[in-house]
């Protein structure tokens, strides 16, 4: 069973989102204080990541995770990019893997050696 109170918070965020009234952002700042305040772990996210239903759950989860820039969720962003089966989960968590890449990477080149 999913903590109701992180599925409220992301249900709330997915509508913000999919508002054309709201500014990016709002959608933005309001996700970057949710992704600070969310009361779960990591783990509870990536279940909601592998087992939630609804989609737009699904890809705000995943925005929360990759918040997080940590190169170890790799592999759930492949996972659900190979495995999803809603076409506009698995393109996010394929944009989401880029990012991280891209990330990681950049990471090697713009840390001080020593």
């Amino acid at each position: 069973m999913f903590n109701e109170e992180i599925v409220k918070s992301l249900s709330e965020l997915a509508a913000l989102n999919s508002n054309s009234n709201v500014s990016t952002e709002l959608y933005l700042e309001s996700r970057n204080s949710l992704a600070a305040a969310l009361p779960c772990t990591i783990e509870e996210l990536v279940d909601i990541i592998y087992d939630y239903e609804s989609p737009e759950i699904v890809i705000e989860a995943m925005e929360i995770l990759a918040h997080d820039r940590d190169p170890k969720y790799k592999v759930v962003f492949t996972d659900i990019m190979n495995a999803h089966q809603e076409s506009k989960v698995s393109a996010r968590a394929r944009q989401l893997l880029f990012n991280v890449i891209v990330l990681e990477t950049a990471g090697e080149y713009l840390e001080p050696k020593n």
